[in-house]
């Protein structure tokens, strides 16, 4: 198990945060469900351990979050587990929990063991007003140790948007037991050296670390599913007899398919039922509560299934002799096929596994939060690679959704095989462009010009050697001795090995010559601001593709299905009904009426209306494809060479149109990528872009593919670019001509 491409960026960026938490040591991090937010911590943790590890002061962790059920006991398991996965592993875990009032019998409270390297978890309850912890004045005396003897502390605080309501939002607490919890919140991060707030509602953007699900489509793995299918329409008039013996038959379906197409793991995909969590408010909801539930498990029983009922702490399993517990429930093979449970209970449970969620009236949660549907979309497979079965999860309900967050789309049969181009870069063939000469000639300079007035700061701000230990009041980083710090070096150097600082290391010596100091602590200085190192890097390291490089293939299937997600529901989509070749169809409507498209961002709302237009008023019979194109796992992309990064990035084509010429007999592909102009403040970007689009279309002018690239400005200006067999197209259009926006795409629909 390792950090995927943006779990490694993510953890990255935590651990500079870290490094800089003398200029300001708050945090934000957020990330979807299912991105593996515990594996990142624990990961980043080890990191911080491991990079203290030597330094005179000692560290400890602390992580708090909701008490709910046994989530802070199941974080504390987690991050056990994921500590083989680490290459420093040196450090204790430690569950803390005050004791009950019931079961004390005034025995004595034990203090925290406070440890070097040691990470203490525990739900925020255990310090209310009327728990022990409180009484005996635990926190405050654990923070004073932690003063007295010159620790560090790392305060993560997990679901800090949920606050200190541990039994859930229909509940709220008393305005002075919030004030309780709210001072235990003030003294932590007042105590804190470092602090991260996991939230999903971050308050500012200040210093906000994210990963977002566009982010995870770049993973060189899948940790999520992402084909979603559901009923037409969350149809309240569906009896819940008929959505269950839908739901059963489908996922049966599910189930013969797993064996068929995962080959080299063992899952049994589950299906999950979330009951609710207050069924007994009155008698009416009580009795159709319980007939929904015997109905359920009935049903269960007459189609062969096993199934698990975690209700409470009084877990049971029917039609089999399997563990009656949530661990075994969650291996990939095991064998309970539906998992019946409450959300408090269960809560910080994973569930790779299940792929189908089962929402029923008057029996489960009237709401799927983000969490619940998160439970379904993790990836099963056990090297988190693609799979077409593994990739999809089940949504069934007869709930009736009057605001929907989220709008589904089916590709239209008669679509279903239909391929697009993708285009990407062989890096057998590159060069580089400078041979590291310019490079090296550049951060020499730097070194001549600015390190030297870097050193001479850091010895001026009260650098001092005493008994081999250096600090420094800016850095803070003391060492016990030369050799702590030059194990250090060597590890910062493996991790900004691209930089090639070998090149620099006689120049160093000459400045430890110098200034007659030691060298690992001119090393550690320069390997300190290795962010000069990177722009100079960027602006001289850049890999020059052999026109050879640029490869495409033309057997792309466009997604089958895709959600969107709509921010801003009054405004941003359009109808697609009267577009007779539009791609998709919208399944979370039956009616022609209420087919729309969402869209992302203005700039592809403005260039659909556009074109949509253009069709309807030009009557263009030529066009047998249209559509807006998902991105989020789709696999139709252009590769190009990034000078920002110097690495390899992808654009994901927002829309897709195929023409045919009946007299010429002729297919011609046009995709196009919409972007905003205002906010294009990267114009490289944009220049490599339309070169990579440029040697994909002259490479292989037989393919009839046409890219192109359309930036919306806010003023209502339309700028085209483009390239067609070394010939650049380029077009600015005010908002209300049209005339021009026609003649444009009947020049690219008309071009051979």
């Amino acid at each position: 198990m390792k950090l995927t491409n943006s779990q490694k960026n993510a953890v990255i960026k935590l651990f500079n945060a870290f490094e800089k938490r003398f200029e300001n040591k708050f945090s934000s991090f957020k990330a979807p469900t299912g991105s593996g937010k515990t594996f990142m911590i624990s990961s980043l943790i080890s990191e911080i351990f491991s990079s203290e590890i030597l330094k005179e002061r000692k560290t400890i962790c602390v992580i708090a979050t909701i008490s709910s059920s046994k989530l802070p006991e199941s974080f504390a398991n987690k991050m056990e587990e994921y500590k083989e996965f680490h290459k420093f592993d040196d450090y204790t875990i430690e569950h803390i929990v005050s004791p009950s009032n019931s079961d004390f019998k005034g025995e004595e409270v034990k203090e925290f063991n406070l440890k070097n390297n040691k990470v203490f978890v525990f739900g925020v309850s255990s310090f209310g007003k009327k728990t022990i912890f409180f009484q005996r004045n635990i926190l405050n005396n654990f923070l004073t140790e932690i003063k007295d003897k010159n620790y560090q502390l790392i305060f993560i605080r997990d679901e800090a948007h949920i606050g200190w309501n541990e039994k859930g939002d229909k509940e709220e607490k008393s305005k002075y037991e919030k004030a309780e919890y709210k001072k235990f919140d003030e003294k932590m991060k007042e105590a804190a050296d470092f602090i991260i707030e996991m939230t999903a509602t971050p308050k500012n953007s200040l210093n906000l670390i994210e990963i977002k699900e566009k982010d995870l489509e770049n993973d060189d793995v899948f940790l999520l599913k992402y084909e979603k299918d559901t009923l037409p329409l969350f149809d309240e008039n569906i009896t819940n007899e008929i959505l269950i013996d839908k739901a059963i038959e489908e996922f049966k379906k599910s189930k013969k398919a797993y064996q068929d197409k995962i080959k080299n793991d063992v899952i049994n995909p589950a299906m999950l039922v979330q009951i609710t969590n207050d069924s007994e408010i009155n008698k009416e909801k009580s009795l159709l509560f319980k007939e929904g539930l015997e109905l359920l498990e009935k049903k269960l029983t007459n189609a062969g299934l096993k199934y698990l009922k975690y209700i409470d702490n009084s877990p049971i399993v029917v039609n089999t002799k399997a563990p009656n517990t949530l661990k075994y429930a969650s291996k990939p093979d095991s064998e309970i096929d539906v998992i019946i449970f409450k959300v408090g209970p269960a809560i910080g449970w994973d569930i790779p596994r299940a792929n189908t969620l089962l929402q029923l009236r008057n029996v489960s949660s009237e709401t799927l939060n983000t969490q619940t549907i998160g439970r379904i979309r993790r990836n099963p497979i056990r090297n988190l690679e693609w799979n077409s079965e593994a990739n999809k999860y089940y949504l069934w309900s007869n709930y009736q959704i009057p605001t929907r967050e989220s709008h589904n789309y089916k590709l239209k049969e008669k679509f279903e095989n239909i391929h697009f181009f993708s285009g990407y870069i062989e890096t057998k063939n590159k060069r580089e462009m400078s041979d590291w000469k310019n490079y090296e000639k550049d951060v020499n300079d730097y070194i001549e010009n600015e390190f030297y007035e870097i050193i001479d700061n850091f010895q001026n701000e009260n650098v001092v050697i005493y008994s081999g230990i250096v600090s420094n009041s800016n850095y803070k980083v003391p060492y016990r001795n030369m050799i702590s710090l030059k194990i250090d070096n060597i590890k910062r150097k493996d991790d900004l090995e691209k930089y090639r600082l070998e090149l620099f290391e006689e120049k160093l010596i000459q400045i430890s010559n110098k200034l007659n100091r030691n060298i690992e602590i001119i090393k550690y200085v320069f390997y300190l601001n290795h962010e000069k190192l990177k722009k100079i890097y960027i602006e001289n390291i850049k890999w020059i593709f052999e026109k050879e490089s640029y490869k495409i293939k033309n057997e792309i299937t466009p997604l089958k299905r895709y959600s969107i997600w709509n921010p801003n529901s009054n405004k941003n989509y359009l109808s697609t009904k009267e577009i007779e070749n539009y791609g998709y169809i919208q399944i979370t409507s039956e009616k022609e009426s209420e087919l729309f498209q969402v869209f992302d961002s203005k700039p592809e709302r403005f260039f659909f209306e556009k074109f949509k237009n253009f069709l309807k008023d030009e009557k263009v019979e030529d066009v047998k494809f249209f559509a807006k194109m998902p991105t989020l796992g789709s696999q139709i992309y252009f590769e190009y060479p990034s000078s920002e990064t110097g690495d390899i990035a992808k654009s994901f084509m927002d829309f897709a149109i195929k023409i045919y010429n009946k007299e010429k007999k002729q297919e011609k592909t046009i995709m196009i990528e919409s972007k905003s102009g205002k906010n294009d403040y990267n114009e490289q970007k944009t220049k490599d872009l339309l070169n990579a689009y440029r040697m994909y279309t002259n490479n292989f002018p037989d393919s009839n593919l046409h890219l192109i690239l359309h930036k919306y400005y806010d003023e209502g200006i339309h700028e085209f670019l483009s390239f067609k067999n070394d010939k650049k197209i380029e077009l600015k259009i005010e908002e209300n001509t049209t005339k021009n926006f026609k003649d444009f795409f009947k020049q690219i629909i008309s071009q051979n």
